[in-house]
């Protein structure tokens, strides 16, 4: 019974997710910050992506036999891990560097509070929620940095190939990205975009082993109450 109540939130959780890409795709709107049509360009939607890619394949594995799960059952949780960090990203760095900027219009529309909060907060959930299939080593932490890294190569390839302009104009997504605004290494307009990666790069590992650490305790109180029964 258990195992069905968690599949069928799954299904919902997936749902979600798709309506909350869906609506940010299919947005028209020249002045909403994803709008006219730019959405999958940025982070915020390409992480929403791989949660609903990464929750369809976790249902996916809900049928494999015990053992086939045993054989995949490190992938599919670093998988799982990646994906949590990468989600978590948006919901922080949306909230703290970019919601300030917006109107307030925008942050309380259904299509932002979606992919901004409500979906980051119920892949949280079910990560540490989840059962526990392999449990990470800490050199597996950097593995939390493969989708940032996989995005800052496609943002810097389409600026450099593509003539779509973004919010505002520029050829990037984020303004702490904007070479063209504040180059490398930095200009009157404020500090350049090395050291807005490096910073970013910092705060990724650190949250990486905060998801890590949270999730060992987890872990770890599971075990000993399991061994008390």
């Amino acid at each position: 019974m258990k195992n069905k109540l968690k599949t069928i939130a799954r299904i919902f959780f997936i749902i979600v997710c798709f309506i909350g890409v869906y609506t940010n795709i299919i947005d028209t709107n020249s002045d909403a910050f994803m709008g006219n049509g730019t959405a999958l360009n940025f982070y915020t939607i390409q992480s929403n992506i791989l949660v609903l890619a990464t929750e369809i394949i976790l249902l996916i594995t809900t049928f494999f036999s015990a053992k086939l799960k045993e054989k995949v059952n490190k992938f599919f949780s670093i998988l799982k891990y990646m994906t949590t960090v990468a989600i978590t990203i948006t919901l922080i760095v949306f909230w703290l560097l970019l919601a300030p900027y917006m109107e307030q219009e925008t942050l309380l529309s259904f299509s932002c509070i979606l992919v901004h909060f409500i979906i980051p907060l119920g892949m949280i959930a079910d990560y540490f929620c989840g059962s526990v299939n392999y449990q990470l080593k800490k050199k597996e932490i950097l593995y939390c940095l493969v989708p940032p890294v996989c995005y800052l190569i496609f943002c810097f390839i389409r600026a450099n190939v593509s003539e779509v302009r973004l919010t505002g104009g520029s050829r990037f997504p984020y303004w702490f990205l904007d070479i063209d605004e504040f180059g490398w290494f930095g200009n009157e307009k404020g500090i350049g975009v090395f050291y807005w990666i490096i910073i970013l790069a910092i705060f990724v590992l650190i949250l990486g082993w905060s998801l890590y650490f949270v999730k060992s305790k987890i872990n770890k109180a599971r075990s000993l109450k399991k061994g008390t029964v």
